[in-house]
């Protein structure tokens, strides 16, 4: 999908010439050809930011143990370290954390690598006790369905 966006691009003149690109987070190539085109690209999360925040500190649930886990033996063990996210079992984490196709996993945390190369992150703002634990956070509109966050997270 990448060559043909960037064709597109290229067909547009002035003063038609893109100033932002609005992208899906899992669609993390185009934050690339942002960049390479001085082009300010706004990322979207299409989940909470709850399970942003999950995935965004998964190596503190490989730290105190809970990744990987056989959920039925430690399922319903509380974890209670990710900021911003209130205590809940490892069962009510997302399911493909622990799922054996770890596809959806893996593609997940690729686009977590890419997330601090766009000018600005979007998520859901359905758990503003982990929006407001984050730096720079702006209302995209007076909704309080979605945030923007220049991006600043904190590890």
């Amino acid at each position: 999908m990448e060559t043909p966006f960037e064709e597109l691009l290229d067909s547009f003149h002035q003063p038609l010439r893109p100033t932002l690109i609005v992208t899906d987070a899992f669609l993390f190539w185009a934050i690339g050809v942002g960049n390479r085109r001085n082009i300010p690209v706004a990322s979207f999360f299409p989940m909470s930011s709850t399970v942003f925040s999950v995935f965004y500190h998964l190596d503190l649930l490989a730290q105190h143990g809970h990744f990987p886990v056989d959920l039925s033996e430690k399922g319903n063990e509380i974890v209670d370290y990710i900021p911003g996210v209130s205590p809940l079992r490892l069962l009510d984490l997302p399911s493909f954390i622990f799922s054996s196709n770890q596809y959806t996993l893996h593609r997940t945390l690729d686009l977590i690598s890419w997330i601090p190369k766009a000018r600005t992150f979007m998520a859901m703002d359905t758990d503003k006790h982990v929006v407001s634990k984050r730096k720079n956070v702006e209302k995209a509109t007076d909704s309080p369905i979605v945030v923007a966050v220049r991006w600043s997270l904190d590890r």
